[in-house]
């Protein structure tokens, strides 16, 4: 038996951390009584239709992908549960089975169909497929991220090369795969077969080029779909096979048999990442020892072990060993029932724009704040996410009735990811046309009281005491403190009880204190620093000319303007004078 391999722990608590992390239930799928719910329309479901069916097109194009492949496989799955609630909906999950393209888009006829893999998203879908033979004894390869492709050889000399495309005629790439390396264009044997693998980039070579392409696999599907491919781009190509079928035998042979004869001509070696396990805990590590090196990336602990293909992953794929067991499971019109791909999830969630509010910040700048359909995320419930500003909302024409891609950035911030279907123009155009006029143009701050700006001055409280780490204060203290006018300027601060005991040893403040709680809109944090150890004392800054200010490296025309003017306000004068 193969030896299994960790690189990431071997303890029972990893494996119980893994079982945690990967075996909960999708939050974002219908529930079971999915079809008694009557708010999904037929419109719905055939906009979700065609939202993949855009997505797929973009992909199969080589344009940048818009929404990530978790959340295009979240709409599949979608698609596929909702089919079993009527004919009408069927309908619409088969427009999105049929072929991609015309067969003249595909000219390549391929030896035998080309089929995808059934998924697995979480550990109890893997163990539902790990079962009879294969719980005792199972191949399991890493899901390199790329496009597959099948080669054909005519008496050892390599005729085509073609892309999966409709599963029974591929796009021809011939000209592309000729120029791959390690890849022989003429084999040892005279035999006529066809070798399948998937065309990859490797991540250092994309990373050292700096080119448009937004990942490794929208690169090489990118080059694929290309009439002309730059010698650099090509480089960074590897194929990497994982079947292969000949014509004189008309079978597949094993696998492990193919990889080895495979890496004897000449093939990139999938062999050495070929693994047999006979039981959960090992496929469980084996999972999580491919997913640590994908989301590790660059680590000097990751590329040192022996996981590193130095590729993107996607998953692990779990197959069938013997003939007689493939044989056994057989297979669908659209994939075989004897191997399953075992996908890596990153926590993201599709949902749709409700409404649009506009909230004005410390500075007088108005940002939109995105009111989505509620939905579950890494176990949270997301009700609102940021919509930056008018102008990105308005680059990515996202509307009242948008479905959008979200993630949590830092385990923690809702962020939009991709968008997934628009609405149409008129959602766009009132999104847009209900904008607040803007108090300020962010370069003004509010330093006292004043009903115009009341909000803003609240905030620049709250921002000035979190410069000298002080959170005890909410917004409802402040307005109590206003109304009593205990508090009409941001130096009063430092007279408020409880503050002026706090806040007491920071008096007479320093220039480095005053910039903090100050929070000048513009004023990077090193020019900053940089201002702050040339003129210790805020005295010595009001001192300054507009030159002398311009003089300090990183600090520009606007932001020496906006400096001059601040420090000679008179609510910053009574800031400095604090003794």
């Amino acid at each position: 038996m193969m030896t299994i391999r960790c690189f990431v722990a071997r303890s029972a608590c990893w494996l119980v951390l893994l079982v945690g992390r990967f075996c909960s239930a999708d939050e974002s799928l219908p529930s079971n009584d999915h079809c008694a719910d009557n708010k999904i329309s037929a419109a719905a479901v055939a906009e979700l239709a065609d939202s993949i069916l855009y997505h797929r097109q973009r992909y199969e194009s080589g344009l940048a992908p818009e929404i990530s492949d978790s959340a295009y496989d979240q709409l599949v799955r979608r698609l596929a549960a909702l089919a079993q609630c009527s004919p009408s909906f069927a309908a619409h999950y088969q427009r999105t089975t049929d072929s991609p393209a015309s067969r003249s888009q595909h000219k390549v006829p391929h030896l035998r169909p080309m089929l995808s893999l059934n998924k697995a998203y979480s550990f109890a879908d893997a163990k539902s497929f790990f079962t009879g033979e294969l719980a005792s004894r199972a191949l399991v390869q890493p899901k390199l991220d790329g496009i597959a492709v099948e080669l054909q050889y005519s008496e050892g000399t390599l005729v085509s090369a073609a892309t999966r495309g409709d599963g029974a005629y591929g796009s021809d790439i011939t000209g592309l795969l000729n120029r791959v390396s390690p890849l022989p264009k003429r084999l040892p044997s005279p035999s006529s077969l066809a070798v399948y693998g998937e065309l990859v980039a490797t991540r250092p070579c994309f990373e050292q080029l700096g080119s448009d392409y937004v990942s490794t696999r929208h690169m090489v599907a990118g080059m694929a779909a290309a009439k002309e491919h730059a010698a650099a781009h090509v480089k960074c190509l590897r194929f990497y096979p994982y079947g292969l079928y000949e014509l004189q035998r008309r079978q597949q042979r094993d696998d492990i048999a193919a990889l080895s004869l495979l890496t004897k001509w000449g093939f990139s070696d999938l062999l050495a990442h070929t693994e047999i396990v006979d039981s959960e805990q090992q496929l469980i590590l084996l999972y999580g020892n491919y997913f640590a090196v994908s989301k590790s990336r660059g680590s000097a602990l990751v590329a040192a072990n022996a996981y590193d293909m130095g590729l993107d992953l996607d998953g692990i794929v779990i197959k069938a060993i013997t003939p007689q067991g493939r044989e056994q499971r057989g297979q669908t019109a659209q994939a075989p029932e004897w191997a399953m791909a075992w996908k890596f999830q990153q926590p993201v969630a599709v949902t749709k724009v409700m409404a649009i509010e506009w909230k004005q910040g410390r500075t007088g700048k108005v940002t939109p704040v995105l009111q989505i359909e509620p939905v579950a995320l890494s176990g949270r419930k997301i009700s609102k996410v940021s919509g930056r500003s008018s102008k990105w909302l308005q680059s990515k024409q996202i509307g009242v009735g948008t479905q959008l891609e979200l993630e949590l950035k830092g385990d923690a911030v809702p962020q939009v990811v991709g968008v997934v279907s628009r609405p149409g123009p008129l959602a766009m155009q009132h999104a847009l046309t209900h904008i607040p006029q803007q108090t300020s143009t962010g370069g003004d701050l509010c330093l006292s009281y004043n009903p115009s700006c009341e909000t803003r001055f609240m905030l620049q409280v709250k921002y000035a005491l979190s410069a000298f780490n002080y959170r005890g204060v909410g917004e409802k203290k402040i307005q109590q403190w206003i109304a009593k006018a205990s508090l009409s300027t941001l130096a009063d601060i430092f007279s408020l009880p409880p503050l002026d005991a706090e806040l007491r040893p920071f008096i007479p403040l320093n220039t480095k204190d005053l910039l903090s709680m100050l929070g000048v809109p513009g004023l990077k944090t090193a020019a900053a620093q940089r201002l702050a150890r040339k003129y210790p004392t805020p005295t010595q800054i009001t001192q300054l000319s507009e030159a002398e200010l311009r003089a300090v490296t990183g600090i520009g025309e606007v932001s020496a303007g906006r400096l001059y003017r601040l420090f000679r306000r008179d609510e910053v004068q009574q800031l400095i004078a604090q003794r």
